[in-house]
């Protein structure tokens, strides 16, 4: 997270802050809202060696991952 930017659970991490919300509730005076979210997959690319690569490919198919 920013470091300017701080969270009503004032927690430091995303993992954090998720599992102070598993254990509290909403403020009674919070209004809903509604926002989209558009996620799409990061890619990052690089080179590697032939052989890296089939592994690297293997080992995501047999997790279910992208290949």
């Amino acid at each position: 997270m920013a470091e300017n930017k701080s969270s009503i659970s004032k927690k430091r991490s995303y993992l954090e802050i998720g599992e102070y919300w598993d254990t509290h509730d909403l403020p009674e005076n919070s209004e809903e809202v509604e926002f989209t979210v558009e996620l799409g997959p990061d890619v990052h690319y690089f080179a590697v060696e032939d052989s890296l690569n089939s592994k690297l490919r293997s080992l995501a198919k047999k997790r279910g991952g992208f290949v």
